[in-house]
């Protein structure tokens, strides 16, 4: 059985202090909210921390106890977003161990699509800013998160093995990748993101027992 190599990521950590309490959550939450409000309305260049401060209703001085500067605020909002997939993916896939193939890609994917479906304004947001080349490398940590989830899943399966389980994992990450960039620009219609996942579980199972040895 080959093992996967790729070692965890560090987080992003872009926040100047982290929230401690349910309040200080609360309102780092709305401070979040308000930017992914604000990103959609005007984009990125028109983003101030003072008017993300005014909508989420906080003074610029509680903003600037978080967030020392614009970048830093978008960053976090990314990191929350891109947290809350890998940690779905996580799951899936660990609850997905000693299965068969294509149970291991029905479960990835579907908690794939379903988190980006829930949080559709999110993941608008998110995406948004990886179009600004600056930012490019911010979604590495979800891909490698991912990748790794996908290969430990993967080297449990029942019916089959890989020569190279790196490889095929980072084969179905680059192909979740692609569909969500797809269906986040036609704005995450609930008919296509169903029709989608359709598909995906079926060419990602056609791949994996192609790639597998059984």
């Amino acid at each position: 059985m080959v093992q996967v190599a790729i070692t965890r990521p560090k987080p992003l950590n872009p926040w100047r202090k982290a929230p401690r309490q349910a309040r200080a959550e609360a309102t780092v939450d709305a401070i979040c909210q308000a930017t992914v409000q604000l990103l959609l309305r005007n984009g990125a260049a028109q983003l101030t921390t003072t008017r993300v401060a005014e909508r989420a209703g906080v003074s610029v001085g509680t903003m600037y106890q978080y967030f020392p500067h614009k970048r830093a605020l978008l960053r976090a909002m990314f990191e929350r977003h891109i947290q809350t997939i890998a940690q779905s993916i996580e799951l899936a896939c660990e609850r997905s161990r000693a299965q068969p193939l294509d149970d291991i890609a029905a479960n990835l994917i579907a908690a794939f699509l379903e988190v980006i479906q829930s949080r559709p304004d999110e993941s608008r947001a998110a995406y948004s800013l990886l179009a600004e080349p600056e930012n490019a490398g911010w979604a590495d940590v979800l891909f490698e998160r991912t990748t790794v989830a996908v290969g430990r899943a993967l080297a449990t399966s029942v019916n089959a093995t890989f020569d190279n389980t790196v490889d095929v994992a980072v084969a179905v990450t680059n192909a979740l990748a692609g569909s969500a960039r797809w269906l986040i620009e036609r704005g995450l219609p609930p008919d296509v993101v169903r029709a989608q996942r359709e598909q995906l579980t079926l060419m990602v199972s056609g791949y994996l027992r192609s790639a597998g040895q059984a």
